[in-house]
């Protein structure tokens, strides 16, 4: 896994993302679901978790589960490094940090 973040706000039509790259694919989110971009921060892991979790970290209080977005989507699993960054989004009525 590997997230980088190569941020490019690209407008289509009248959307506007944050792309991202895991491994060498690009990704998008939309920037409405974004709430912050973060440095890498190491989490805790959690018993019984899906293997995709990574573990939980703590956000000003509050518990953010992280979501190893490679592992999720099958793909090669990769270190972090100071380049990786944490894309904390709302899903549904979920916060999550997207790795």
């Amino acid at each position: 896994m590997s997230m980088s973040y190569a941020v490019k706000n690209l407008a289509h039509g009248s959307r506007e993302l944050i792309a991202f790259r895991i491994g060498d694919q690009e990704f998008s989110v939309n920037i409405m679901s974004v709430r912050e971009i973060r440095g890498w921060t190491q989490a805790t892991p959690m018993p019984h978790a899906p293997a995709y979790v990574m573990g939980v970290i703590n956000l000003r209080g509050a518990v953010l589960p992280i979501v190893d977005m490679s592992a999720r989507l099958g793909m090669k699993e990769a270190e972090p490094t100071a380049r990786h960054v944490i894309i904390v989004a709302q899903v549904k009525t979920k916060i999550v940090g997207l790795w």
